[in-house]
This record gives C-alpha cells, sequence and structure tokens, in this order.
C-alpha cells in the first residue's frame, strides 16, 4: 500500500487551516455582535424620558411594617401545590 505523503500533508494542512479560519471570523462575529447590542441597550438607556429621574412633589408614603425574625407559614393550598410539583419532579428522575 502506497501512501502519498504529500498529499496527505496538505490535506491536514488545509483542514487545520479552513477550521482555524473559520474559528477566527466566528470570533470577530461574536465580538461584533457584543459591541453591537452593547450600543443598543446604552443607547436605549441613555433615551429614558427625562421626568423618570426628577423628583415629584408627592408626599412619601409611609413606612412599611417592621419585619419579624419568624418565618411567613405558607397556606394549605401552596403547600399541596409545592408537594405536587416535588413529587412529579420525583417521578421524572
Amino acid at each position: 500500500m502506497n501512501i502519498d505523503w504529500t498529499l496527505a500533508g496538505s490535506v491536514i494542512f488545509s483542514g487545520l487551516v479552513i477550521v482555524f479560519a473559520v474559528l477566527l471570523i466566528l470570533i470577530a462575529l461574536v465580538i461584533i455582535c457584543s459591541k453591537i447590542t452593547a450600543a443598543i441597550s446604552n443607547g436605549a438607556a441613555k433615551k429614558a424620558p427625562p421626568s423618570a429621574n426628577k423628583p415629584t412633589n408627592q408626599p412619601k408614603k409611609p413606612a412599611a411594617p417592621a419585619a419579624t425574625n419568624q418565618p411567613a407559614m405558607a397556606a394549605q393550598g401552596e403547600e399541596d401545590e409545592i408537594a405536587a410539583v416535588i413529587a412529579a419532579a420525583i417521578h421524572c428522575m
């Protein structure tokens, strides 16, 4: 069996070159897309209405009642629903 080493070498070399060239192109596309989305999100943040940042002359709302150290108890219906979700997840596994 005769192996043409020049042909094998050229196929391997061209394959590696093509793979890394496409990889570099994909990296460039990702960088470009990230810059575009950053520019769009920064542009949307700058276009926020100016009235959103200005304080209003409305009276302040009273503060919320102080939180206690006791955990909140879930209603019986919520506990049943949580138990059903856990049982369904275990059944799927």
